[in-house]
């Protein structure tokens, strides 16, 4: 299985923070955000990585590398970022997903390992770690679920709010594909914007996606000055 990490963006929201460096090399707590990613990969015992990356991409492949620890890395440069997102730098991605599917994430997250290994080894092949709540989170890609099977999902959504998406997917390689053919409708016309989300809510009435529900909130998405601070408080509560 394959992890795709999400690294393309400019990251415009953290101000000073991504002027000479993207999101991903922010340190928090002595390392930065992408080796914490690397870390919980790698002690899940994921080591196929696949890296988009766009926004000042050369830094992360000069300061990461090729390899971490046991994982080997592979870079792909979205030199569309400005005009896209996440969905796009994902779909990039699509011809490395050859077997056993996909775990996909942000680069701008940083979680427990035991939540990732909760994904992993949860016996669905298609889902995300669902979070009861919001939390303190800003713009949380929310879900609404019937029976654990996902109805709606995105950062608006028609139905009631009954879950909050913490940012870690996994496809199996069949639906895998599917999505991939979702994604490509998107760009018919060429890179644009639009969220990862989208080819899930596409497919939500004939494939089954799991919300694997989890009490665990150790995590953080770092989108703001104020959510990098918020981690630094709370990086030994989420690595311990």
């Amino acid at each position: 299985m394959q992890a795709i990490i999400l690294a393309a963006g400019r990251g415009s929201r953290m101000g000073e923070f991504t002027k000479d460096i993207p999101k991903p090399l922010i340190q928090i707590g002595g390392k930065t955000i992408m080796e914490h990613i690397l870390d919980a990969l790698h002690a899940c015992g994921i080591f196929d990585v696949i890296v988009v990356v766009g926004y000042k991409g050369s830094i992360i492949e000069d300061t990461i590398g090729s390899r971490y620890k046991n994982c080997m890395l592979t870079y792909i440069f979205n030199k569309d970022f400005k005009k896209s997102d996440n969905l796009y730098s994902l779909w990039l991605a699509h011809k490395y997903v050859t077997s056993n599917g996909m775990i996909f994430l942000n680069g701008d997250t940083i979680f427990h390992e035991s939540i990732l290994r909760h994904l992993i080894e949860d016996s669905c092949k298609d889902g995300l770690i669902a979070s009861v709540s919001a939390g303190e989170e800003k713009n949380p890609i929310v879900i609404h679920e019937d029976r654990g099977r996902i109805v709606e999902i995105g950062h608006s959504i028609s139905l009631e709010v009954n879950g909050v998406a913490s940012g870690l997917y996994k496809l199996s390689q069949e639906t895998s594909a599917s999505y991939f053919k979702e994604a490509e409708k998107v760009f018919a016309n060429g890179p644009q914007k639009g969220g990862f989300v989208i080819p899930i809510q596409r497919l939500a009435s004939s494939i089954h996606f799991q919300a694997i529900r989890s009490e665990d909130r150790r995590w953080i998405n770092i989108n703001t000055p104020s959510d990098r601070e918020r981690a630094c408080g709370i990086i030994a509560e989420i690595i311990t």
